[in-house]
């Protein structure tokens, strides 16, 4: 039996001790004695309880939905640190601060005593949290990780749902954790003042007669069914893995009138300062190309411009619609997951094979977990995922950083062989060696945001 579920019952076992020992040690006329309350929780199983606590739980588990519907969207229109998100923060800072009390009496007003009002309120308390963990999330996604998402998979409702298994999963995970659990205690109370079925009604209509035992058999189912409930939920959460296929990964195009990466006449600024300068560049299909230049002479920039993460203020690049994949120079792996994971971005499910192989060839193995490799071996990964795809030009920005001598004249090798194969490939790099020159068909030096060829 695995240590994760032997602590999980060893808990459960300990609270339920704790509970049998409270009604022990504090018996008095009111507490009922732990076997009464064993006896009337067996009374209500074959009573209303089953009903009632399904009403409950259906309209927690709604609520608590609609809230991560409504979450999730309010923290995408209100971006962090956005005008906007400025405007609104204040409402919703309200509505998380206002008790679930306050919205009995109106609700009840506008919507009856159905199953409306307290779905409508429990909605109301789940909704601030949900919208503040995700902008969280939002917040702590950079610039360049949006466009590496861009890049690798453009289509935006594959993206949304790659997204959310490999990087808003522990948010979501969260999320679901405290939202169910709020939701619950929400519809209770709003049950309570403002229904006439469910746990919250029972539990209201016991306390009015002083029915102790029922009072404490109906918490205590409800709060079990809680847990189970929304253990159950947060544990599928971690298991979402068939989202992943859901939709498969875009495939290059085949076709275009130029077969050939070019940059004309390219020219960037930042504020005042010129990082590009009338750049020409071209690249084909077989040949291997060196970019160097200094740190922040403009090498990476001329990869974003290429692979139109980034429109120039002068020129255009052209290429066949799909046909760049930028390795970018930060590897964007998700730790958490395995090294064959990590390349299922670039990979349809009929292409595991093929996978396998680039993963083996970079000497990795598709069962390491990403978060345990070392600095080189990560760039090995980052470089596995662009060498999965079956784009026609690869962009590599500083693909050897971390890696000894040995290794980076290996990948080397399979970079030969990849151009060999009909791929053109540019290589960036700030470390020129005397291999990479002999290899390479031209070797462009950026300086001063112009591009020259060295001879």
């Amino acid at each position: 039996m695995p240590r994760r579920l032997l602590l999980t019952i060893f808990g459960w076992v300990a609270a339920l001790a704790v509970l049998t020992l409270s009604l022990l040690l504090f018996s008095n006329p009111i507490l009922p004695a732990p076997m009464v309350l064993l006896g009337r929780i067996g009374e209500l199983l074959r009573g209303p309880l089953w009903s009632d606590l399904a009403l409950t739980v259906l309209r927690s588990v709604v609520a608590f939905l609609i809230a991560l519907f409504f979450g999730i969207g309010w923290a995408a229109v209100f971006p962090p640190r956005s005008a906007r998100a400025f405007v609104a923060g204040p409402s919703l800072l309200l509505l998380q601060a206002a008790p679930v009390i306050l919205w009995i009496v109106p609700l009840v007003l506008l919507l009856g005593t159905g199953n409306a009002a307290p779905i409508a309120a429990a909605v109301f308390v789940v909704l601030p949290l949900i919208a503040f963990e995700f902008r969280a999330a939002f917040e702590m996604t950079s610039r360049d990780r949006r466009e590496f998402w861009r890049h690798y998979v453009p289509y935006y409702p594959r993206r949304l749902v790659l997204r959310l298994y490999h990087e808003w999963r522990p948010h979501l995970a969260a999320a679901t954790g405290m939202g169910l659990l709020m939701s619950f205690k929400a519809s209770v109370i709003a049950e309570w003042f403002a229904a006439q079925e469910g746990i919250g009604r029972q539990l209201q209509q016991s306390f009015v007669v002083v029915d102790t035992a029922s009072f404490l058999a109906y918490a205590l189912a409800f709060l079990l069914s809680a847990l189970i409930v929304t253990s159950a939920a947060q544990a599928a959460v971690q298991r979402i893995g068939f989202v992943r296929s859901l939709f498969v990964a875009e495939r290059p195009s085949r076709a275009g009138e130029a077969d050939v990466l070019q940059l004309r006449n390219i020219s960037v600024k930042l504020g005042r300062r010129v990082i590009l300068h009338e750049v020409e560049l071209e690249l084909r299909p077989g040949e291997l190309v060196i970019l160097t230049g200094a740190s922040g002479s403009g090498k990476s920039t001329i990869a974003r411009v290429a692979a139109g993460l980034l429109k120039p203020q002068k020129g255009n690049a052209m290429a066949p619609a799909n046909s760049v994949c930028l390795v970018f120079q930060s590897d964007f792996l998700f730790p958490q997951e395995t090294v064959a994971e990590n390349v299922s971005l670039q990979v349809s499910p009929d292409e595991n094979g093929a996978a396998e192989r680039t993963i083996h060839l970079v000497g990795l193995e598709g069962e390491m977990v990403a978060g345990n490799l070392s600095g080189g071996m990560r760039r090995r990964l980052a470089l596995a995922r662009g060498l999965c795809s079956t784009a026609r030009f690869l962009l590599l920005d500083e693909p050897f950083s971390g890696l000894d001598a040995q290794a980076s004249s290996d990948l080397l090798q399979v970079l030969l062989a990849e151009a060999k194969a009909g791929r053109g490939i540019l290589l960036i790099t700030h470390n020129l060696s005397p291999q990479m020159r002999a290899v390479a068909r031209g070797v462009y030096v950026v300086e001063g945001g112009r591009l020259r060829l060295e001879t």
